[in-house]
């Protein structure tokens, strides 16, 4: 056990606090708590309240449980509001359901009322760019789109929910800013693969850069990248993704002219959907297929 605790002591907590928080645009003022003053933060920065946080931290490695579990189980076994609040929306965007979508901005409108937060905001504008593409109203879209990315400009660093904001809008900004900026998000994600062993997020760049490529009729560069989406969804057991991105390949290689093995793939990826009962994505499927890429499907 003193080992960790020497590693804790040798880490500068303070610094890499101030560090995340300018780079994600954020003053002193912005995360100070409601009845507590700017100094505090100050403190924690420069070190000054080291002794009590290593501490915390250290009991907790102690009884083996980490910090979000431990919120979890003093907050009654039951999430915060806003952790909740950004669940319902990464659901609602999972499973392409309009009316949730739009019942958690209001919920996030009313959270805001009480409590200003930057990140509920940002997700707002996230959960408006998700109505209005399933709504097929893309010129709107790309309006918040643009919002959400001015607003990724402004930071340093990106970190892990940066990454998933960006993915959010990839389809509605232009190919040039979205090549350009995932080569960066790619190399960003690899830091975070012991963390979050389990995300799908490399995944999903992956598949949404084919997605790029079909739309620009890049067809060799949509097939290698969703040729990389399917290894590692093969590799970490990501079928929903999978799914996808059989299909995304089935596409490029009818367009590539290898017509009898890009029904094959196309096949295998509705098979994929089937099993895990996917049926809104599938007939989401059926209808870019004829009138995105004038592929008649099935044959």
């Amino acid at each position: 056990m003193k080992d960790y605790l020497s590693e804790l002591e040798k880490l500068n907590i303070g610094e890499a606090f101030k560090e995340i928080r300018q780079n994600k645009g954020l003053t002193q003022s912005d995360v100070t708590p409601p009845h507590s003053t700017q100094s505090m933060i100050s403190q924690i920065e420069n070190e000054n309240r080291r002794s009590y946080f290593t501490t915390f931290l250290y009991i907790l490695h102690r009884i083996n449980m980490s910090f979000d579990e431990f919120m979890y189980i003093i907050n009654d076994y039951q999430l915060t509001s806003k952790a909740k609040l950004r669940q319902e929306i990464r659901i609602a965007n999972h499973n392409f359901n309009i009316a949730d979508l739009k019942k958690a901005y209001i919920k996030c409108e009313q959270y805001i009322e009480n409590e200003h937060d930057v990140d509920i905001v940002v997700q707002m504008n996230k959960i408006l760019t998700s109505i209005c593409v399933l709504e097929r109203d893309y010129d709107q879209a790309i309006i918040h789109s643009l919002d959400t990315w001015a607003y990724l400009q402004s930071l340093d660093e990106w970190y892990f929910e940066e990454l998933a904001l960006f993915l959010s809008i990839m389809a509605s900004l232009p190919r040039e800013r979205v090549e350009k900026t995932s080569q960066y998000a790619l190399k960003r994600i690899k830091l975070y693969t012991d963390l979050y062993p389990d995300s799908e997020i490399e995944h999903k760049y992956l598949s949404n850069l084919a997605e790029l490529y079909l739309r620009e009729k890049s067809y060799e560069k949509a097939l290698n990248y969703s040729t990389q989406a399917i290894e590692l969804c093969l590799r970490t057991n990501k079928f929903l993704v999978l799914g996808d991105s059989y299909i995304k390949s089935g596409v490029s290689l009818i367009k590539l002219n290898r017509e009898d093995e890009g029904y094959r793939y196309i096949d295998d990826g509705f098979e994929m959907h089937r099993l895990i009962k996917k049926d809104k994505l599938a007939n989401h499927w059926l209808e870019e297929l004829e009138n995105l890429h004038d592929i008649k499907y099935p044959r």
